[in-house]
């Protein structure tokens, strides 16, 4: 804590009592303190509140360290690798990096490897030794022509104890080990050539906070629930060294035989380090490093791998623990989520919750069990992140209208599609469009146990599901807040043997046969490709995401009011506040539908949509039937809106092509010719009637005093509420476009002209 007594209860007493014999009350700012002991000694001790840990390891990152002394400790350890004759190797971190999370300490899952002395972050040699170790037995060892003569020399470098191999022969393991059986060590325990030292950073290590969030812990926690969109997520934080953070590793031989060990450990090490990564949460891609001066990662060829590009269609609101400047980038931890996400609808209308379980546990992993399939996602092209704000400019910037005249309107369709991006003055930043990142997934064997069974699932297999999965979530999803409103659409991926959704689902059957999982109609526990709802590609004329985003804001906002109750709108996942007044109540539930965006031809973009029918929105057979309707809804608002080949904005409000006519139904931002009626509404505003259409409705501002019912004029379609047959109309026009000549056949009501009286 900040300012915390030096003398209070987070000391033993006899630290208290020679800390008050120094001042008593004396207190340290945060910058002179030694990072490991204010973790252990000087924060709150943790109660279970996630909140209030993410606000005290705040505090502890905001503790640098003195640079000045590391730089002459790495003078002096310069010195002594160079008289061991250690051969080094510099490495930076490709994402961040996390290590002992678990260590013993105040907090749960929240510490990180810190130096007993200076306090600073560094990769213990032994847990480096281990790494290198796994990395060559399990895959440099593979491509070895003679086994024995590779294994006696890993025996001689790393060196064993006894029983120390029992566990990696076949014939003890109940699935393959990876040491032939028959290739033993020459001796019972032999100590290794080869020494792993520390590795320390080359600057003073940043640290960040990192945040595992987990959707469905209901799910997994195995308490008979489906992974649903209602359950609340749980988040989790930690701390973890920055991005490009340089590391220095160092190997010597303690018995040198003039042979080519150290640089053969070295490749080991370097191909370790950035194929599997370091430390805790490898899979989600923590821990990747890669070499100084490489912008991708790299990855042997003896590795079952597959490298995928990820390229934005519509701008992405990425977030960390922060939620910042600094962490506003795709994490390899939220793509996996998000592709075990997909992945599950591919089976949850197959299989049982029980076998969904127990076959995403032998694909995904579990905290039981690792994952066959590990990622890492590097950010090589794109940004920098942008700040989105609600303002003029921005809207202009995109060709979106808002209200003229300081009348209050209703909300922009952008607004409704963004909202809690830019709320009560929090800043969220985006990626903008054509942001790439590089996917690098590496898949291995896996197996599905059942009783006494156990069927081997190929890397090719899991190469497959995970792809799949992939292929899903680029043509019908997104990444980031929003992304069922479109936003942080991605270019579709090219999967071989993958074109359609009904692909994806025919690998799930097919693998869930060879597992002996029976195949059955299951009732909605979750979002599924089996009971989703399609509607694909719908070009439009427009080219701006963010224009794209308003219109879509424009065509939910038409479509809740057209022939929807109003217990339907939270079943579409729209604004929940008068779920009370209907016939059911909802707490909490993400959109069960999913906008997407893909480009066409001449960079023009198309519109995507699935839903996914819910148990809780009333229920199934009520939701498929809302999802239905709205999408037979969104056909026809997309279908004419979509026509538009440019952005409505104020100043082509009053060009010639934005008048109505008859082939199209009305829209905001049309002028059109009206007869004033002697009927007025309730607050005494003047009404009048759409001579095309004939529908009736009030006009928002203030009209001039010398207009008469019976008049007729040309007015401004505010709004449009098509299942009553009403229109909204203004009589001033757009700022911006009040000062354009009457001659281009638009109105220019100053001092009533422009008009024509019958």
């Amino acid at each position: 804590m900040a300012g915390q007594n030096l003398a209070g209860p987070f000391l033993p007493e006899t630290t208290r009592r020679l800390v008050r014999l120094h001042g008593g009350d004396v207190r340290f700012p945060l910058k002179k303190r030694q990072l490991g002991l204010h973790l252990d000694k000087f924060t709150e001790i943790y109660k279970g509140d996630e909140k209030e840990k993410k606000d005290a390891l705040h505090e502890v990152i905001q503790i640098k360290g003195c640079s000045e002394l590391l730089k002459n400790l790495l003078a002096r350890r310069e010195a002594v690798l160079e008289v061991m004759g250690a051969c080094r190797v510099e490495m930076k971190t490709a994402g961040p990096l996390t290590l002992h999370i678990s260590r013993a300490g105040a907090w749960e899952n929240a510490g990180i490897c810190l130096h007993p002395v200076y306090g600073f972050a560094y990769l213990p040699g032994s847990g480096i030794k281990g790494l290198v170790r796994s990395w060559a037995e399990t895959v440099w060892a593979r491509e070895q022509e003679n086994k024995k003569e590779a294994w006696n020399m890993m025996d001689e470098l790393f060196g064993y104890s006894p029983n120390s191999q029992s566990h990696k022969f076949s014939s003890r393991r109940e699935t393959p080990g990876w040491r032939p059986d028959g290739i033993l060590p020459k001796e019972s325990s032999a100590a290794g050539r080869l020494i792993f030292h520390d590795a320390w950073p080359k600057d003073w290590p940043s640290l960040e906070i990192g945040i595992s969030n987990n959707h469905h812990t209901g799910y997994y926690g195995g308490n008979g629930d489906g992974p649903g969109d209602w359950e609340d997520p749980v988040p989790v934080y930690f701390l973890c060294v920055q991005s490009d953070t340089p590391f220095e590793f160092a190997i010597s031989d303690r018995r040198p035989c003039g042979d080519d060990a150290l640089k053969k450990a070295s490749q080991w090490l370097i191909g370790a380090l950035q194929a599997r990564g370091a430390g805790a949460k490898t899979s989600a891609g923590y821990g990747r490093f890669s070499v100084a001066g490489s912008p991708k990662l790299s990855v042997p060829i003896a590795l079952h791998s597959r490298e995928y590009e990820l390229e934005l269609v519509s701008p992405a609101f990425l977030a960390g623990a922060n939620q910042d400047l600094e962490d506003c980038d795709l994490r390899g931890a939220a793509l996996r989520g998000l592709l075990r996400w997909w992945w599950r609808a591919m089976y949850a209308g197959k299989i049982g919750l029980k076998d969904l379980q127990k076959l995403e546990e032998a694909i995904w992993g579990s905290v039981e069990r690792g994952s066959p399939v590990s990622l890492s996602v590097r950010r090589i092209s794109g940004g920098p992140p942008q700040p989105y704000t609600k303002n003029e400019v921005f809207l202009q910037s995109h060709g979106i209208s808002s209200a003229g005249g300081g009348q209050k309107t209703t909300t922009l369709g952008l607004y409704y599609t963004t909202y809690g991006m830019a709320e009560k003055g929090d800043k969220r930043w985006f990626m903008p469009e054509k942001s790439h990142w590089q996917v690098v997934s590496i898949f291995r064997d896996t197996w599905w146990i059942e009783s006494a069974m156990k069927i081997k699932i190929t890397a090719d297999e899991v190469e497959q599901q995970a792809s799949a999965a992939l292929w899903l979530l680029c043509r019908y999803g997104g990444i980031g807040a929003k992304s069922r409103k479109g936003f942080g659409s991605l270019e579709d991926a090219q999967v071989q043997g993958i074109n359609s959704w009904e692909d994806c689902s025919r690998l799930a059957e097919e693998l869930a046969a060879k597992c002996g999982i029976q195949i059955a109609k299951q009732e909605i526990y979750g979002p599924s490709l089996d009971t989703a709802l399609f509607l694909d590609n719908i070009r439009t004329e427009w080219k701006d995401p963010w224009f794209a985003s308003h219109m879509i804001g424009e065509v939910l906002k038409a479509s809740a009011t057209k022939s929807l109750e109003k217990r339907d709108c939270p079943a579409l996942g729209m604004p929940r506040k008068n779920a009370d007044e209907g016939r059911f109540r909802v707490k909490r539930h993400a959109s069960p539908v999913l906008w997407s965006l893909s480009r066409h031809s001449g960079g023009k973009l198309s519109v995507r949509l699935v839903t996914f029918p819910s148990p809780k929105l009333p229920n199934a057979n009520e939701s498929k039937e809302i999802l239905k309707e709205f999408i037979e809804q969104v056909k026809t608002e997309i279908g004419w809106r979509g026509k538009k080949s440019g952005p409505t904005t104020a100043s082509q409000i009053i060009e010639p092509e934005s008048a109505y006519t008859s082939n199209r139904p009305l829209a905001s931002g049309d002028i059109v010719e009206v007869e004033i009626l002697s009927e007025r509404t309730k607050k005494g505003k003047l009404q009048a009637r759409h001579i095309e259409s004939g529908w009736d409705g009030h006009i928002m501002d203030t009209v001039p005093e010398d207009v008469n019912p019976g008049d007729r004029v040309q007015l401004y379609v505010q709004a449009v509420y098509a299942e009553r047959e009403s229109v909204g109309f203004k009589w001033t026009a757009p700022k911006k476009s009040q000062t354009r000549k009457s001659q281009s056949g638009r109105p220019n009501h100053s001092r009533g002209r422009g008009r024509r009286r019958r």
